[in-house]
């Protein structure tokens, strides 16, 4: 199965926002409301403040970095493969001085937090990618995870647009034991060994 990297290389606002989260002509108000509500449900149970150093990988436009900072003034290190969505990231967050946009992955035991939101189910390599998230953890650190329950790869592209593809691996299936022990609450799974905290989908 072929796997387009160039897909994420987006040459509008509007096609940034779409391939971070897929519009619902429905739901003209999906992006903040989804926005809002995974950043309120980690207010709850993580403590984060303006000296927390917070990866977003696979930040895309800066959809999560963006509302991140405006909501704990903490400084975030975005890390997308796309210099495109890159650009838009710092265009987005619009703050210098708390955001960095970057390809590669922070150095060792930096972050007190890392998010990877609905990313690790479009990656090329997800087994690799989260332990480069788990290698920038502090000790104690939380890691956020969001994710569709099956794959979503960038297979084709029509219209400017991504043709998303399942390969069948199993992301959660590898991912669940680094984990364990957990302990579920109000739709987070934290785990009380190592403080990773994963929203698991309905």
């Amino acid at each position: 199965m072929r796997y387009i990297k160039e897909a994420f290389d987006v040459t509008t606002f509007a096609q940034a926002k779409n391939v971070v989260l897929s519009d619902d002509p429905n739901d003209p108000k999906k992006f903040d409301r989804e926005t809002d509500f995974l950043v309120d449900i980690i207010k709850q149970h993580i403590e984060i403040n303006q000296d927390s150093n917070v990866l977003d990988f696979g930040c895309g436009m800066g959809r999560v970095s963006k509302k991140l900072i405006d909501t704990f003034n903490c400084n975030v290190t975005g890390v997308d493969i796309s210099d495109s969505m890159l650009t838009f990231a710092r265009l987005y967050t619009a703050n210098i001085k708390k955001f960095v946009a970057t390809k590669e992955c922070p150095q060792p035991n930096t972050m007190d937090v890392c998010f990877a939101i609905l990313v690790l189910q479009h990656t090329e390599n997800p087994k690799q990618e989260i332990h480069k998230i788990c290698d920038s953890l502090k000790h104690g650190g939380y890691l956020v995870l969001v994710n569709e329950p099956h794959r979503m790869i960038p297979g084709d592209v029509e219209n400017g647009y991504i043709k998303w593809s399942d390969d069948a691996f199993d992301v959660f299936g590898e991912i669940v034991p680094l984990t364990s022990p957990v302990l579920e609450v109000a739709g987070f799974v934290v785990s009380a060994a190592t403080k990773v905290a994963e929203l698991l989908p309905n």
